[in-house]
This record gives C-alpha cells, structure tokens and sequence, in this order.
C-alpha cells in the first residue's frame, strides 16, 4: 500500500531502456532550468515512438493505442489538489495541520487540510499529463531521467474548465470510461495570466479532437458560488471585493511549512482566510477568517 505522501509509481511506456537522445549540445545543461526544452526534445522526442516516460498500466494501454508519435505542445509547474477518490487515486493524498494565524496548530475536526502537489502539468497534441516533480528532474539533460506520470488523460476527455475566483486557479474536469465523469484537478495558479496561459492552449486542441462528438469543452467560473461563500464568511460586512489572491503565510520562526491562504481586499476591510475545496464538483467553502 502507498503510504501517506507517497506518489504511485508505473512501468515505462517503451520496453527498451530510453537512452539520452537530444541533441549532444544539450547534455550539460540543468533540466529543472529547461524544463520545456527537456521535455521537448527528450521525452517526447521525434526520434522516439512513445513518450519517455514511466507511466501506469492504464495510461500506458492508451499511449499504445494512441499510435505514439506525440508532440509536445507546452507545460507548467504548479500545485493540483486532486478533487474526488478518482483523481485522489492518481496522484495521492497529501495532509498538513491546519494552522491559525500565529502558526497554533488547530485542534478538532478541522485540525487538518489537503495539501496540493507540485506538479508539472504537460500537454501533448493528444493528451494532458501530470508529472511528478521530483528530485530526478534536477539533474543534468545527459543523466536523461525518465519522468514519472502519475495521471494522463486524452484531450478528447476534457469536459469543463471553471475559471476560479479572480483567476487564481482553474479547475479542469475529464470524463472517465463510458463518458461518465471522471477525475477532477484543482490547478493552484495564483496567477490569472497562468490561467489563460493553460486554456488558451488547453481548450482549442480539446475542441479540435472533440469536434467529431459536436461538443465543445464548457467554460465557467465560480464566482456567484466563491462571493456566496464568503458572504458567510465576512458576517454583514461589505463583500465589494476589490482584491484576491492565494497566497502562503509563513513563519520566521517555529520550523513551520508555509500555509496556504487566501488574501481578500474589499472596500472596508482586509481578510486573510482559509479555503477548503470538496468533492468532484470542486465547490468553494470558506472556512472561515
């Protein structure tokens, strides 16, 4: 059994033992700084048939089918809470304490919150990929890593993209076997021109491969349901939001991980609160300032 914080492991999507195939000039150069040019010339190569990548049974059968020769389109680095047991089951559970605003550790039902995973999110021409960002992609281009998928999932699965509040995260849905819901992933931006950056490419290759069904991936956001939510949360006070970001309160002292926030602005007051994202549907709920 994978153990609290583990991530699952898989076998690699080509029999043969990949060797280092970009170009020689390369081979001294750090992936974690190259991280795009690695992935474009290394693990979704040309000179490859299948991605470089270790991958799980399931996924492994698709890129097989798929008839290989993927090309890499564009990839991002950010934290994902996986919403649901589908997506929990790829990518893992992580938990922390749940701290107050002096780093007091909280006591109760709410003593403790999921963590998000630092991920590299890469899309191909044919499909979304989670990548475990590990200690693998620190070495040098010549080392020649095989990354670890922990989730893949063909464009033409993609069925909704909500916009979060203020663009400070996205969250993306997939349909599952038969078109019945699927996995769902909380992507953590905190950053609007990140957001854009992942529909912008995301979207219109979904919509292409989806064209044949007539359906186009749904976009929306949750902004009635967040100003909602923290309507409750402020009790009366003026809810004329002026800023919002996510963001991670840290201690100078006490040997205490970062906690992640959300920073409210509104015209009267300044609110630094907790937020908890639950089930498929990844609804907001604030748990309070």
């Amino acid at each position: 059994e994978r153990g609290e914080g583990e991530y699952p492991g898989g076998k690699e999507s080509e029999s043969q033992e990949g060797d280092y195939v970009a170009d020689f000039q390369l081979k001294n150069m750090l992936i974690e700084e190259n991280l795009s040019l690695y992935f474009r010339e290394q693990v979704f190569s040309d000179k490859r048939v299948l991605p470089y990548l270790s991958i799980g049974d399931d996924s492994a059968a698709e890129v097989e089918e798929a008839g290989g020769g993927e090309k890499f389109i564009s990839l991002w680095c950010e934290d994902i809470l996986p919403c649901g047991p589908k997506a929990r089951e790829k990518l893992g559970e992580k938990e922390g304490p749940t701290r107050g605003f002096h780093g007091e550790v909280k006591e109760g039902k709410e003593s403790s919150a999921r963590e998000g995973a630092n991920c590299v999110i890469c899309v191909s021409d044919k499909a979304f990929y989670i990548v475990l960002k590990d200690e693998n992609l620190s070495s040098k281009f010549s080392d020649a890593p095989r990354p670890s998928c922990l989730a893949r999932h063909p464009l033409e699965n993609v069925s909704r993209c909500s916009i979060g509040f203020f663009f400070q995260r996205l969250v993306i849905s997939f349909l599952g076997a038969g078109g019945l819901e699927g996995c769902v992933y909380n992507v953590l931006t905190s950053s609007k021109l990140v957001c854009y950056d992942i529909l912008k490419v995301l979207t219109p290759l979904a919509n292409e491969v989806r064209s044949a069904g007539g359906s186009k991936v749904k976009i929306d956001n949750d902004d009635k349901s967040w100003l909602s939510n923290f309507h409750g949360v402020a009790r009366g006070i003026s809810v004329n939001v002026v800023m919002y970001r996510i963001v991670r309160q840290q201690w100078k002292s006490g040997n205490r991980e970062p906690v992640r926030r959300a920073l409210v602005i509104t015209d009267t007051h300044v609110f630094l609160i907790d937020e908890s994202y639950v089930g498929d549907g990844s609804e907001l709920g604030g748990r309070g300032a």
